[in-house]
């Protein structure tokens, strides 16, 4: 009785009044306005959205997606259609990045697999590099130990050319000659000299060499027939000048023993052989007689710097 009744009140709230009609015409019409349901095919009115039987929808949705109840709205159905919608894009975004990250990945990988091999050709480049290096070093020390021979052997030609120039010198000082004398000299004064005490010692045995005693008289060197006391003084020393290295010791004893001469004069012609003249024997003659004029007995013949250091001092001391 309550269920009777209870659809009753809801048939009558979802079907609107039919004005009631006693002819035919009016009962056609009101057949005319219903419909069947399209879930339970009960006849309902035609402008009834759900069906009071079943409770199902009577449009598209009502048909298709089945009982919806009566709290459900339309709006809910959109918001999950929209979310599944969205479920749908963030399924395919996340599919593309899936796919860019495996591209990354790949890029990665072979970024790391031509890492490695630039690490693989950078260490092969380093060796390489260590081995060029040991092989400069070892190039570098045959080049240190090449110019400390060549060096070497520069210096040996040096003084290979040093003593051949001394050994000339000294031979040529033995054979007369004056300029090779004075090299002897002034090679002993050169502490820096790498032969001084070389040359010294060369030096003082030449003129041991010039100091004997004479035991005979030089010829004079005039011709037959020629009587020399007629020549002044003048023409003597161009005799001097103009006559043969050889001949001049004999030239200066005749020159000394010349009594028509001045002491001073005499003292004079020698002490210019002795600063100028080439011959080392005719220096020697004149360093004789001027140690006897200036009665210097104490030295030696060829002691020229004694000889005209004293002779500077002392040449007012003799009259002309």
């Amino acid at each position: 009785m309550t269920k009777s009744k209870h659809e009753k009140e809801k048939k009558d709230e979802v079907e609107p009044a039919v004005p009631h009609c006693d002819d035919a015409n009016s009962e056609t019409d009101r057949v005319d306005e219903q419909k069947q349901c399209n879930s339970c095919h009960q006849t309902i009115d035609v402008q009834a959205k759900i069906c009071h039987y079943c409770n199902r929808g009577q449009g598209f949705w009502g048909k298709h997606v089945g009982s919806i109840s009566a709290g459900v709205s339309i709006a809910a159905i959109i918001i999950s259609l929209v979310m599944m919608v969205l479920a749908i894009a963030q399924l395919l975004d996340a599919r593309l990045k899936n796919v860019d990250a495996s591209k990354a990945l790949q890029t990665a990988e072979n970024a790391t697999r031509a890492a490695d091999l630039a690490l693989t050709q950078a260490q092969s480049a380093a060796n390489e590099i260590k081995n060029l290096k040991t092989e400069a070093d070892k190039l570098n020390r045959l080049l240190e130990k090449s110019v400390k021979l060549t060096s070497g052997i520069a210096e040996i030609q040096r003084k290979s050319i040093l003593i051949n120039e001394f050994m000339m010198t000294v031979i040529n000082a033995q054979n007369d000659d004056r300029k090779s004398f004075d090299q002897l000299r002034e090679w002993a004064k050169d502490s820096s000299y790498l032969l001084s005490s070389n040359a010294l010692s060369a030096y003082e045995t030449i003129i041991n060499q010039h100091d004997p005693r004479l035991v005979f008289e030089l010829k004079p060197p005039f011709g037959e027939g020629v009587d020399p006391s007629k020549f002044a003084l003048l023409e003597l020393e161009q005799m001097y000048q103009s006559g043969p290295s050889s001949l001049r010791p004999s030239l200066i004893e005749y020159i000394w023993k010349r009594e028509s001469f001045s002491k001073r004069d005499k003292m004079e012609f020698l002490i210019e052989i002795i600063g100028d003249d080439e011959s080392l024997n005719a220096v020697e003659y004149a360093g004789r007689y001027f140690r006897k004029g200036a009665e210097l007995k104490h030295l030696k013949p060829l002691a020229i710097e004694a000889f005209l250091e004293w002779w500077e001092k002392n040449r007012d001391k003799f009259k002309e």
